[in-house]
């Protein structure tokens, strides 16, 4: 090989050498401000959705509260008005909420579809004819204040269900979500062992933050505290009560 191309040879490797070696400087530095930016969106956006799902889960919880203090005090207050409306409106109580916590399911009662409020109003209605006492006629009185309390529970509740995340920002999210999940990617290798492990667990974060996100969208976020066992408490009343019977 001659002398000049010796020279080429060592020039083409000390350039190409310097290039990769400048092109990994670039790369390493632009992933590392991509990671601080993507980090920083994705946390103010993620932050901020978990917030203000949490204040609609609080909401949520609120009103199922509210509900079932009202159902309970409807069926205590129903003593005064006769055994047999106690009796159709405990059976009423039972069947509805046994289905809850029959099929883990925390909103049947609260659905379209439910007919829980109307045939407790039908009770009433059929007895209100035939009341003839003070006391029944205050008892009927309070307890249809009770029925419009949970009827307004039931709205508010229906209502709060449709603010859902909507699809645009479902995408913004995700979009943060995967140049996080790039940039990291692209990110050098400072150790063989601790590097993978350390990607590994931060991309595991990501990923959990959006579980989270989707669980509390569908209010499936400690489903059974909200439901299932305010509805036990429920029918446990109602059952402590008739054995007293």
């Amino acid at each position: 090989m001659s002398h000049k191309k010796h020279i080429t040879v060592a020039v083409i490797f000390v350039g190409s050498a310097a290039a990769f070696r400048l092109l990994d400087q670039i790369i390493a530095y632009d992933s590392k401000m991509m990671l601080t930016v993507s980090t920083f969106l994705f946390s103010i956006f993620a932050g901020f959705f978990i917030s203000r799902q949490g204040i609609r889960f609080n909401a949520i919880r609120t009103c199922i509260v509210q509900f079932d203090a009202a159902i309970s005090t409807l069926y205590r207050f129903s003593r005064h008005i006769g055994a047999e409306a106690q009796q159709k409106i405990g059976d009423i109580i039972i069947n509805n909420y046994g289905e809850v916590i029959g099929e883990h399911d925390w909103d049947i009662t609260f659905s379209q579809d439910t007919t829980i409020i109307k045939d407790i109003n039908m009770v009433y209605e059929d007895q209100a004819k035939s009341l003839e006492t003070e006391t029944g006629k205050a008892a009927l009185s309070r307890s249809f204040m009770a029925l419009e309390k949970m009827q307004e529970a039931r709205k508010n509740i229906l209502s709060l269900k449709l603010e859902r995340i909507p699809v645009l920002q479902w995408i913004l999210i995700y979009a943060l979500a995967g140049i996080l999940l790039s940039t990291v990617t692209l990110l050098p290798m400072q150790s063989i062992t601790i590097t993978p492990l350390l990607k590994a667990s931060f991309a595991t974060v990501v990923v959990a933050v959006l579980i989270m996100l989707h669980d509390f969208d569908n209010l499936n976020f400690f489903e059974r505290s909200i439901g299932e066992e305010s509805a036990k408490d429920v029918i446990d009343i109602i059952k402590r009560d008739r054995k007293k019977i």
